[in-house]
């Protein structure tokens, strides 16, 4: 009960944590990618070598970020605040982007190059080389080990509870089976590193955010003289506080798209330091071009696909409050346009994108172990139990698990922006590459 209670406390505080980072990080920066837009997005592209490309690297971060919460956490946004909750999504979204390019370029600044030639980077090396000295050692070993151990519930059980609540709806498999599939799919990829991560989310990701926008494409242009009507409801309710509280724990959080049939995850991650373990692995030599990438994940993953969800939800008809949790408001509004096959899409879709972020914080986790230790055997331990886990994560009941996960997260957020705000200086002189 007391663990609980201080798990909402803290994600109550988290958006305005986050929001004031990003407003602070857009002054420092001084907003360079909005005044200066054809110098620094001309600046992307090009080669970038034999390693991996900044493409690949992004489809990786995306992996990691995109989930059933990008689609379920926007329908229990409009629960929860209604129409103008979309609006404070955006307004989150743009305040992130500064967040998300700062702690990428901080990882790329900070990267070690491995003797094989790849590259190893996060904020447990900025936080541990650029803080410096005993607070420096400190919040590294503190992110890494929260991030170790979040690894197994954010990165795993969560995401393959979800799925295996989908495809057990709509297939006569039970979920142990599911589970099972799951760790021998698992146990395959995530043996292969970071390249063999690269080469599967390079095809899936985009695979799966073609098809789903097609999908909504469609509901878009049958229902396109009634679009004006839904962009009004938007701005009309932004100002209601129901509106902002769902609109900003929605984006930033997503506390309620624990609630419902399928769990997802936190939307974007835009401070969490996550992400910024993918991007230092890019070919790329510049560190501020690699930071615009983050922004375009965070354009990507909330301004068009919850922009694109939220529309589709909206246009249905269906009143968000006679739902019965995020995951039955979405088949149900997509029920209207596709009907049964609503079903068998989302369960597809959500065992894609849930299987992406398994695989994904394989990658992620083996960082946080190599921080500690180097040690091969350490890390074939931690990548066997990993892969054995999303077993009984198919079919247990997570209960406590989101609550310690949500701690987890907010722990890492909150340590990461420390660093991050600590060296905005650095990455103010390294935007300096672009302009």
């Amino acid at each position: 009960m007391l663990l609980s209670s201080v798990s909402r406390t803290a994600l109550s505080v988290l958006p305005i944590v986050i929001l004031t980072a990003g407003f602070f990080l857009l002054i420092r920066l001084r907003a360079f990618f909005l005044l200066h837009p054809k110098k620094t997005w001309g600046s992307l592209g090009g080669g970038a070598g034999n390693g991996n490309s900044p493409f690949r690297v992004l489809m990786v971060s995306l992996a990691g970020t995109l989930g059933v919460g990008n689609i379920v956490g926007v329908a229990v946004a409009l629960m929860l605040g209604g129409p103008g909750a979309i609006f404070w999504m955006w307004v989150s979204a743009f305040l992130s982007m500064g967040i998300k390019y700062a702690e990428i370029v901080l990882a790329m600044r900070y990267r070690h190059r491995e003797p094989d030639g790849s590259y190893r980077g996060g904020p447990m090396y900025y936080m541990k080389e650029g803080v410096g000295g005993a607070p420096g050692e400190f919040l590294s070993g503190l992110f890494c080990g929260v991030g170790l151990v979040s690894s197994f519930s954010l990165g795993n059980v969560i995401q393959v509870n979800a799925a295996s609540e989908a495809v057990t709806r709509v297939l006569p498999i039970s979920k142990t089976v599911f589970g099972i599939l799951c760790a021998l799919v698992c146990a395959v990829l995530v043996m292969g590193g970071f390249r063999k991560i690269a080469n599967v989310t390079a095809v899936l990701i985009p695979a799966a955010c073609a098809v789903y926008f097609l999908l909504c494409f469609f509901v878009l242009i049958r229902r396109a003289s009634d679009i004006p009507a839904v962009f009004v409801r938007i701005f009309h309710d932004a100002v209601t506080p129901d509106a902002g509280r769902g609109g900003v724990l929605g984006f930033l959080t997503s506390a309620a798209v624990r609630h419902g049939t399928a769990k997802g995850t936190f939307s974007h991650e835009a401070g969490s330091g996550t992400s910024p373990m993918s991007h230092a692995q890019s070919a790329e030599p510049c560190a501020a071009k690699q930071g615009l990438y983050g922004i375009l994940e965070v354009f990507f993953d909330t301004i068009v696909i919850c922009t694109l969800t939220a529309l589709v939800l909206l246009l249905s008809g269906i009143a968000p409050e006679s739902a019965n949790g995020g995951m039955d408001y979405v088949l149900s509004a997509f029920g209207r346009f596709f009907g049964r096959a609503a079903d068998w899409i989302f369960a597809g879709f959500m065992t894609v994108f849930a299987l992406s972020t398994v695989v994904c914080y394989s990658y992620y986790g083996t960082c946080f172990l190599r921080f500690f230790t180097k040690n091969k055997t350490a890390e074939a331990v931690y990548l066997i139990l990993y892969s054995l886990i999303t077993w009984p994560g198919a079919v247990a009941s997570p209960g406590i698990l989101w609550t310690l996960t949500d701690l987890g997260v907010v722990a890492m957020t909150t340590v990461n922006l420390i660093a991050v705000l600590f060296l905005s200086r650095e990455v103010r002189e390294e935007t300096k590459a672009l302009l």
